[in-house]
Formats: C-alpha cells, sequence, structure tokens
C-alpha cells in the first residue's frame, strides 16, 4: 500500500515495452442517490474533457504523439482510470493522467453535450432487447430501490435533471485516494 492506502497490485510482462495502469477509484454507482442515477457515468465522462491547465484536443494530441491512451469509465462500484502507454513514455503519459484526474476543467458547455449524448446513449438502449432484459431482470432481483437495479448510465429521467452542480460535488466527496485500488502490468 502507498502512503496514502492505495492498495497496489502488480505483475511483470516483458514481451512487449507496454504499461498498462488501472487506477479503481470507489466512486461508481453505488455512491449515487437514486435521483442521481447516471452520475458516477457522466462524472467520468467529464473526467475525459478539458483540465485547468489544458484543452481536451492538446491532451488527446499529446497521447497520440506518445502512442499513449487515457481512459475514464464507472460501473457499479468503481471509476476506473486505464493509462496504456509504450514504457519509455510512462513518465510523460501519467503527468497527463494525473493532470486529467486531479484538475479537470468540468465546463457548463461540456456538460450539456454529454449530458445530451447519455441521454441518447439510453434512448438507444430502450431499443436493445439484450439490455431491456438485462434491466428488467435487474429488477426482479434487486427492487426498485436500489442503485444495481438500473444500467450504470442511469435513467432518461435521472440524467435529465443532473447539474453540473451535481458532477463538481460528486467528483470532490468521491474522487480520492481512500479504498482505491492500483493494478500496474509493466
Amino acid at each position: 500500500k502507498t502512503t496514502n492506502n492505495i492498495a497496489i497490485l502488480g505483475a511483470v510482462n516483458d514481451e512487449v515495452p507496454t504499461t498498462t495502469i488501472q487506477l479503481r477509484i470507489p466512486a461508481g454507482q453505488t455512491r449515487e442517490d437514486l435521483s442521481q442515477l447516471g452520475l458516477a457515468s457522466l462524472t467520468a465522462a467529464m473526467m475525459e474533457e478539458s483540465t485547468q491547465k489544458n484543452s481536451a484536443e492538446a491532451l488527446s494530441n499529446e497521447l497520440q504523439k506518445l502512442g499513449s491512451s487515457v481512459d475514464f469509465s464507472a460501473d457499479n462500484k468503481y471509476t476506473t482510470l486505464r493509462i496504456r502507454t509504450l514504457t519509455p513514455n510512462l513518465e510523460q503519459t501519467i503527468a497527463i493522467a494525473l493532470e486529467k484526474l486531479t484538475q479537470p476543467k468540468f465546463t457548463q458547455e461540456d456538460f450539456v453535450r454529454l449530458q445530451k449524448q447519455q441521454i441518447e446513449g439510453l434512448k438507444n438502449a430502450k431499443k436493445n432487447a439484450a439490455s431491456l432484459a438485462a434491466e428488467a431482470f435487474n429488477m426482479l432481483v434487486f427492487g426498485h430501490d436500489n442503485s444495481f437495479s438500473y444500467g450504470s448510465g442511469g435513467t432518461i429521467e435521472t440524467v435529465e435533471k443532473l447539474t453540473l452542480e451535481d458532477v463538481t460535488t460528486f467528483y470532490s466527496a468521491n474522487y480520492g485516494p481512500a479504498k482505491s485500488e492500483l493494478i500496474v502490468v509493466s
């Protein structure tokens, strides 16, 4: 464990000169209120945007030059930061990942765009038999008063009511080293 209590698991893979890192932060759907379903997913999407220092485009261009990727996603229990890079570019890639993780800009413009995208994704899921069946099954197993009954993207009704303030509050309350897990393969 690190000094700030992040559990670390690592493995050596010397077949190719790449490094993959996953930081799992306990900031998933279980941290949402039922009236705010989809908030963890929307917050993770906002982490992909601009930071206080750089635009999303500038960061994306720099990652492409490095042959690296830095991605955020949320599921039931965790928000996961995934870093993939050529090992010689690890230090530069980690610097970008830390900037994204610790200095998000959270603009209203990005929020509105990503909220609309999430709502469209939820509308499309209503046309998919597999996602409808999974939701129906989860409702039977977990009941209506449990966040596990719903997809991690939330519901159209709850996502429409989310605000940028909800995202910033969720980020402040849940993104941090407490109970996080770091997995490294290099």
